[in-house]
């Protein structure tokens, strides 16, 4: 069974209590990006302000990942 999951990149914004962009995959079956990087920073009581897609993923070929401009193909 191949359980490959490829990954799309966004720039996030956070307050975290200073505002700080970092560039979080998000698995590509994620429907509602909001609620998932919500989620994986709740614990951490920090705010998402704003995110964007980046144009790039993770994808898995031949059992690596590697960076793909999507925005470029």
């Amino acid at each position: 069974m191949d359980l490959t999951v490829n990954f799309s990149l966004y720039n996030t914004k956070f307050a975290m209590p200073a505002v700080k962009t970092l560039q979080i995959p998000v698995p590509d079956y994620i429907e509602d990006v909001s609620r998932y990087l919500n989620q994986l920073v709740i614990n951490l009581k920090w705010e998402v302000i704003s995110f964007e897609y980046t144009g790039i993923k993770l994808m898995r070929t031949n059992g690596e990942y590697e960076l793909v401009n999507v925005k470029t193909r």
